[in-house]
């Protein structure tokens, strides 16, 4: 799967739907390692949000604003 475009609105409704794990200010971050870029949000200034896919467990994984923990990851 590719990286490709994707709103923040839409990451936000997937964690809103319970689809995506926002992992943005929790204490249990997922590996790195583990986990698979699939879609980055940008706006005028940058990427402001990315979503990931772990895929051993299948689950997404979304950082949903703009922070040192999304440059660290993407």
């Amino acid at each position: 799967m590719a990286t490709r475009k994707i709103t923040r609105k839409n990451i936000t409704d997937l964690v809103k739907s319970g689809a995506a794990i926002d992992f943005t200010y929790s204490q249990n971050k997922p590996k790195r390692s583990d986990l698979k870029l699939i879609g980055v949000s940008l706006g005028s200034v940058g990427m402001n949000a990315a979503l990931f896919l772990n895929e051993k467990t299948g689950r997404m994984y979304a950082i949903t604003s703009r922070c040192s923990l999304l440059f660290e990851y993407v």
